[in-house]
């Protein structure tokens, strides 16, 4: 009884053996390769979804600031910063490097972290133009921070 590969062989003179013993790993490069094509696009879209969010929170601080009758927050005029530094910079960085990029999850839980350190300091800086406090306010910094650490250890062992 022939196998495949010796009627394969036989049939085309020996070379499409070869051939089919490559095809899993060409077939699994080219996944691969589309893979990282993927997450490199996908890098860029939140480096994109960072930098608006980053103009959107310039602008609001700065409207905000123009109807505050000259009282003002750094914490609402440098709310931008978050976003810029640690959203675009960040991607910026990785979709430059060789490092592996990171998954939906570890991009989602980091991105989460940002957003949640920024909303933080608009609130702080609402508050704080108001003349007010509120304790409520203090739970945004380390909730952002554990958000950005769950999602570079999920980075770290993906």
């Amino acid at each position: 009884m022939k196998s495949v590969n010796s009627t394969a062989s036989s049939s085309y003179g020996g070379r499409t053996s070869h051939r089919l013993q490559d095809m899993p790993d060409r077939a699994y490069s080219g996944i691969r390769e589309e893979k990282s094509a993927m997450e490199r696009r996908s890098m860029g879209k939140n480096m994109m979804y960072m930098l608006s969010f980053s103009i959107f929170l310039a602008l609001f601080g700065a409207i905000y600031e123009l109807f505050s009758h000259g009282v003002y927050s750094y914490f609402m005029i440098y709310a931008f910063a978050f976003p810029l530094v640690l959203g675009v910079a960040v991607y910026m960085f990785l979709s430059g490097s060789r490092h592996k990029l990171p998954g939906e999850l570890s991009c989602t839980l980091y991105n989460a972290g940002i957003v949640c350190l920024a909303v933080g300091s608009i609130v702080r800086g609402i508050l704080e133009i108001y003349g007010t406090t509120n304790h409520l306010s203090m739970f945004y910094w380390p909730a952002g921070a554990v958000l950005i650490i769950a999602g570079m250890i999920r980075y770290i062992f993906e």
